[in-house]
């Protein structure tokens, strides 16, 4: 066994690692954009003010769940990536970095779908 990967692995884990990066850096701007631009959507009324904000919780917990799962991917990526003299030929659906992409994509979905679904509320709440 060789220690070089071939063409199409070294594609495969090129990929893969642009793939976390984007994704990464997209829950980072979705969850920064949503604190900044929060007080713009949030309702002026008191006892929604706290609901609303209340709720944002959960996308801005998941985007950053996501951010998580990326670096721990990355790291993982990265330890597969280096492993030298290993019994087996290193892999991209190795379980130790498929486990935390899929989650990463997994909590990405739930913190953009459940920011949508407050922002909806809020604007719905503040026109009543």
């Amino acid at each position: 066994m060789t220690d070089e990967f071939t063409e199409r692995q070294q594609k495969a884990f090129s990929f893969a690692e642009s793939s976390i990066k984007h994704m990464t850096g997209l829950c980072t701007v979705i969850f920064a954009s949503s604190v900044l631009l929060s007080k713009f959507y949030i309702p002026e009324k008191e006892g929604v003010r706290t609901l609303v904000a209340g709720l944002l919780l959960i996308p801005w917990l998941s985007l950053m769940a996501s951010v998580l799962f990326g670096v721990i991917a990355m790291v993982r990526l990265t330890g597969v990536y280096s492993k030298k003299g290993a019994p087996k030929p290193p892999s991209i659906n190795d379980d130790r970095i498929s486990q935390p992409v899929k989650r990463q994509i997994v909590a990405f979905f739930i913190g953009l779908i459940s920011l949508m679904i407050v922002t909806v509320f809020a604007n719905v709440i503040s026109n009543t």
